[in-house]
């Protein structure tokens, strides 16, 4: 038996006494729910970043699309009143950017300082010349001759510029010094297209929005991390390096948000929620794998947005719309459908599932569950509304 025969022979036995009721059982419940909109495979990435004015300054892979919050806009899910816009994971800024862009009042929070930074830096309304800088090998003889916030930003910028989109050094990346004179141009060429509202990001828990009243929020686009998609920490680490230079004892916790890190799992049990039977299922199949710490990402990844899902649906007024961007997985061969999942606890504390807007297969290859075949994790805009 070839290498390839042996690998499909043991796959097939582990799936053979895998455990897969409750997931079966879930997909067929919410399959009425699932669309396939293959034109949104573009829009729930950050691809057109690259080429969006304010949105290009920083083109975060990991982002969704300016075209998805213009939908959002557009269908009068963010529209219906004159609530602030929220997007609680607001990574490189993207609702917040385009509703000031399209004049609408928005929210981004996000717990990397470097990012809110950045964001915040997008609602410049003009830039003053650089400073006289003096050649350097490196940016941090660049950083101390920085004084402006806006030079600083831009400065991140370029360092940023200097990796890939996966956070790994650019052997063919230009200097520094000319890095600058690009993004200096492409910044003045954008400010000709005046912002039409202001740029508002902070620095937060998604897990904590108790800045937020009840009711104050007139719809959520957002686009939390995926489990076990992206290294997120890899690919914002050149941006906090050079922000901890000027800032280093900047976006320290609140006493509530050090107690979520802390010890998340006590906190979430405070929350009043059971385990889905789902997550459960999936946690049981990779121990079966022998994978113990997965089992335990899995866990603590769910118990963190169900915590998301009802601090979303405590600030939500009733009537608005969640948008949730959302990725599955299949770690060790065992799937996770994480749009599912997400969705039905959604249903549990106060939101009805409209539309499950499946963009696309993240693995082309689907496998067996139970009695469903060529099954694979998808990427879904998951759409909700607060009843």
């Amino acid at each position: 038996m070839g290498r390839r025969s042996r690998q499909y022979a043991k796959r097939r036995e582990r799936t053979q006494h895998e455990p897969t009721a409750e997931r079966e059982a879930l997909e067929r419940r919410l399959r009425r729910a699932c669309v396939e909109e293959p034109q949104l495979a573009t829009l729930v990435t950050g691809a057109e970043l690259r080429t969006e004015p304010y949105h290009r300054w920083l083109a975060y892979k990991q982002a969704y699309a300016p075209e998805l919050v213009r939908q959002f806009l557009t269908t009068g899910a963010g529209g219906r009143s004159n609530a602030i816009l929220l997007d609680p994971f607001s990574g490189s800024g993207t609702l917040a950017i385009e509703c000031a862009r399209q004049g609408y009042a928005a929210l981004g929070i996000e717990s990397l300082p470097s990012l809110v930074y950045l964001t915040n830096a997008a609602g410049v309304r003009e830039i003053p010349p650089l400073p006289d800088l003096r050649d350097g090998a490196h940016w941090r003889e660049y950083a101390d001759q920085l004084e402006m916030p806006i030079h600083r930003a831009i400065l991140m910028l370029c360092v940023g510029k200097q990796f890939t989109s996966d956070g790994k050094p650019r052997r063919d990346a230009p200097a520094l010094s000319i890095l600058l004179d690009a993004l200096l141009a492409v910044m003045h060429a954008d400010l000709r297209q005046a912002m039409r509202a202001s740029v508002r990001a902070e620095r937060g828990d998604a897990r904590d929005l108790s800045r937020l009243a009840d009711g104050s929020v007139g719809g959520i686009l957002t686009s939390p991390p995926y489990l076990s998609r992206h290294d997120y920490t890899k690919v914002v680490r050149p941006y906090e390096r050079v922000y901890r230079h000027w800032y280093p004892d900047e976006g320290t916790a609140s006493a509530r948000e050090a107690q979520i890190r802390a010890h998340p799992r006590a906190y979430a049990q405070t929350r009043r929620f059971e385990m889905p039977p789902t997550v459960d299922e999936c946690c049981a199949a990779l121990l079966q794998r022998n994978a113990t710490q997965l089992s335990g990402i899995v866990r603590s990844y769910f118990e963190d947005m169900f915590m998301v899902l009802q601090e979303c649906g405590r600030v939500l007024e009733s009537g608005a719309s969640l948008w949730l961007v959302i990725g599955g997985a299949r770690p060790r061969d065992v799937y996770i459908p994480s749009d599912l999942i997400l969705a039905e606890f959604a249903e549990s504390c106060g939101f009805q599932l409209s539309a499950v807007r499946v963009a696309r297969r993240l693995i082309a290859s689907g496998r067996k569950l139970g009695t469903l075949s060529n099954v694979a994790p998808r990427e879904s805009v998951v759409v909700l509304e607060r009843t």
